[in-house]
């Protein structure tokens, strides 16, 4: 696979995920949610999604560039896997709670 492939792969693997964490990210901002729980929301998306392409990542380098689970990773990309969908997973909770309140 030539470089420009993979780059295109990895934008369209990452691009709508990340498309959707910024709008999701963005939504809160526009309805006077209090800073606090904004700042809080966004630490969440950012540090889950960065956990689980950190994880994605290693398989990727590994030659798999669709992959579903963890059964090609180590231990330690499992733990960022696992840790990154629950951080993202509790800030889209917060993205609903705020959207809900704050409208």
């Amino acid at each position: 696979m030539r470089r420009s492939e993979l780059i295109a792969n990895l934008a369209l693997i990452f691009g709508a995920p990340l498309l959707g964490v910024t709008i999701g990210c963005a939504v809160p901002l526009l309805v006077d949610a209090p800073l606090k729980f904004t700042l809080i929301m966004l630490v969440l998306w950012i540090v889950g999604f960065s956990m689980f392409f950190k994880a994605k990542l290693s398989v990727i380098r590994q030659g798999k560039l669709i992959s579903f689970g963890v059964r090609n990773m180590s231990q330690t990309n499992r733990i960022c896997y696992i840790l990154g969908y629950v951080l993202m997973g509790t800030g889209l909770i917060f993205s609903l709670g705020i959207i809900a309140f704050y409208r």
